[in-house]
């Protein structure tokens, strides 16, 4: 999905001082138009959290011209942060800091367990506020298992644990090994993220789908399993699709990838049975157009993706990794494989195309299991309350 469009964008030099009522400040290592799962889903809530009285502006790392800006009405401070990795880090955590100590924040929120959650950490010990920090992704490239890598790393994690105030928990898997690290349950929050129901919902399925298939010439009664993402190595797209290129599938259905990354290159070719969208400007006629959702990766949070196509009541083949177990254990909605599992990936996607019934029964599963606990409403709703109470605790 591409980020929106910056129409709305002024650059200022003076830093507000006013307000008075909750105001949250949202770290977050790049920010739009860089595309990605945390920062499409903060871009959502903002204007939700907005509209439930909680004043927001995202602190991120400068792609271009460091300073103020105002997009869509959320303000943004752009940082400078140069240099190799470890002084880009130190960078952005001191400028953050200076340029919390002018926006006096209520909460501070870090939207992964590096950077930005450090920095968090030290506007906490300069500024008094408290801290929320949302955890990522889990498993062996998650936010834990990168700062466990180095024994800096160690000791950072060992200062979140414990400095942090509360703990966004997106999946069962992330509260697991926060667990086992020894954050105590009432720190740990489950606020997984959120979709817009109304924006997925198939109001007009088979009008869209026959447009969108219309436009790439792919007949009504072509089974098409879909990919949205970031085309990266971690998501493992490029295994799936090459194993789906040599099986049988590849003649009767279509892989459509969407997305863009350091693989797109890749996906240019003309791969059999595969077919590239690109970077699409609306994911949504896509999701509504296709007729299984693929999640083949090696790491995950809780992917934005698969809510949205859930939300479309789509069935969803995902690997069982990090929030998928949550969405698709015991809810009838699709089906989990094992981790390394490309093989499987590709025998149950055959397996589940050749049943048009069932994919409709494990849509319509989908769709209400994701309207009931994954809303972005809800979601708005959840962190709402936690920077309410945050911010009561300290006396705000």
């Amino acid at each position: 999905m591409r980020p929106p469009a910056r129409a709305d964008v002024r650059p200022e030099t003076r830093s507000p001082m006013g307000g008075g009522g909750l105001r949250v400040a949202m770290l977050i290592q790049r920010y739009l138009p860089h595309v990605g799962g945390a920062e499409l889903q903060l871009a959502a809530l903002a204007p939700l959290l907005r509209d439930r009285g909680v004043e927001i502006a995202v602190f991120t790392r400068a792609m271009d011209e460091p300073g103020r800006y105002v997009e869509r009405g959320t303000e943004i401070y752009r940082l400078s942060a140069p240099g190799p990795r470890a002084a880009a880090s130190l960078a952005f955590t001191l400028n953050s800091a200076r340029r919390l100590s002018g926006w006096r924040p209520t909460v501070v929120h870090a939207h992964e367990l590096l950077s930005p959650a450090t920095a968090a950490l030290l506007a906490k010990r300069l500024l008094g506020v408290p801290v929320v920090a949302k955890v990522l992704s889990s498993g062996s490239h998650g936010d834990i298992a990168k700062l466990k890598r180095s024994a800096h790393g160690r000791r950072r994690l060992a200062a979140l644990v414990r400095g942090v105030d509360a703990f966004a928990v997106i999946s069962r898997d992330i509260d697991a090994e926060l667990s086992r690290e020894g954050v105590p349950e009432e720190r740990r929050r489950l606020i997984p993220n959120g979709v817009d129901i109304a924006r997925f919902a198939r109001t007009d399925r088979h009008g869209v789908r026959e447009r969108f298939r219309s436009r790439l010439g792919v007949a009504d009664d072509t089974p098409v399993a879909l990919f949205c993402g970031r085309l990266v190595p971690e998501k493992r797209i490029w295994d799936l699709a090459s194993a789906w290129t040599s099986s049988p599938l590849a003649r009767e259905a279509e892989l459509w990838v969407a997305g863009a990354g350091p693989l797109e290159e890749r996906f240019r070719d003309n791969l059999p049975g595969v077919r590239y969208l690109g970077l699409l400007e609306d994911v949504a006629p896509a999701v509504q157009a296709a007729d299984l959702y693929v999640q083949p990766s090696a790491q995950e949070g809780l992917s934005n993706s698969m809510l949205e196509a859930m939300a479309a009541g789509m069935p969803v083949l995902a690997t069982d990794v990090g929030g998928g177990s949550d969405l698709l254990s015991g809810t009838g909605a699709g089906v989990l494989v094992p981790a390394d599992g490309v093989a499987d990936l590709v025998r149950a996607a055959s397996e589940m195309l050749r049943s048009p019934e069932r994919l409709a029964e494990m849509g319509a599963n989908a769709a209400r299991h994701v309207a009931a606990q994954y809303s972005l409403d809800l979601t708005a709703d959840r962190l709402t309350a936690l920077y309410k109470e945050l911010a009561a605790s300290r006396g705000a």
